[in-house]
């Protein structure tokens, strides 16, 4: 090869290998990234697994607890959703949502 070529040829590698390593460097000046949401967690707290006879109300309330990164989250709207058993049967709640309380629970009858 020629021996300018060969020299040019190693300049233009130079420059961009140089251009790539710049390019990919982080500026102090630039904004941090935002924060990554909330884990939530749901757990059924307690009441479930309750059998009632047909009219009668469950023993316990049924009580969901939420939290937020491990805290204790209030303000939150939990939806309850009875399932139907085996046989068709169903109940009906005192409410299918409630909020959660500063403990993060939330509870209907």
């Amino acid at each position: 090869m020629n021996r300018n070529f060969t020299s040019i040829l190693a300049l233009i590698l130079v420059g961009l290998a140089f251009g790539f390593l710049t390019g990919c460097g982080s500026s102090s000046s630039s904004t941090p990234p935002p924060p990554p949401p909330p884990t939530l967690a749901i757990t059924a707290t307690s009441g479930s697994g309750q059998k009632a006879n047909v009219g009668d109300a469950f023993a316990n309330m049924l009580v969901a607890t939420v939290t937020s990164n491990g805290t204790a989250a209030s303000g939150v709207t939990v939806t309850f959703t009875p399932v139907p058993g085996p046989a068709g049967q169903s109940c009906t709640p005192s409410a299918t949502t409630a909020t959660t309380a500063s403990d993060g629970t939330a509870s209907i009858t």
